[in-house]
């Protein structure tokens, strides 16, 4: 149960460079009904979600697609077909979830990837909170070292 953002920059000429993915979860889970029904893709509404996230600075134009995995999540064909039991309910799940373990393979900054463990109700989330930290530890020759810049999450493993 998330909702992930795709931060899609953008060259130039408008053309797509790279997609970045992106835990929106708690923003649109604190967002009001009216708040949500009104989100529109490529937009300042969803540019606002992803505001102060742990990413790269944004130097060239970008744009945010996030409608449709709001949708699949709440199993709608539009925004509008959200009620505000439904949005309820969801909020309440979300309160409810507990943290699960997991393995994350993430990619360092102009590095390798490695596996970390860590917690979070989802493994964005998990990744998120590695990142608050600030740093973990992890051996390289011989000897430990702090990490402040991940990436990307490669992939996961619930355990």
């Amino acid at each position: 149960m998330e909702i992930i953002a795709t931060l899609v920059r953008q060259r130039e000429d408008l053309t797509d460079e790279s997609r970045e993915e992106l835990d929106v979860t708690e923003r649109i889970l604190k967002l009001n009904l009216k708040q949500l029904k009104e989100l529109t893709d490529d937009d300042y509404d969803t540019d606002d979600l992803i505001e102060g996230a742990d990413i790269e600075p944004i130097t060239t134009p970008f744009r945010i697609e996030v409608v449709g995995a709001i949708e699949k999540l709440f199993g709608v064909i539009t925004l509008e077909d959200i009620t505000k039991e439904m949005f309820k309910k969801m909020k309440r799940k979300w309160k409810n979830l507990e943290d699960k373990e997991f393995i994350l393979n993430v990619k360092i900054l102009r590095e390798e990837e490695v596996n970390v463990k860590a917690k979070g109700k989802t493994p964005f989330e998990a990744l998120q909170r590695i990142k608050k930290k600030g740093h973990w530890e992890k051996e390289r020759d011989g000897l430990p070292r702090k990490i402040k810049e991940l990436v990307k999450l490669e992939s996961h493993i619930e355990i």
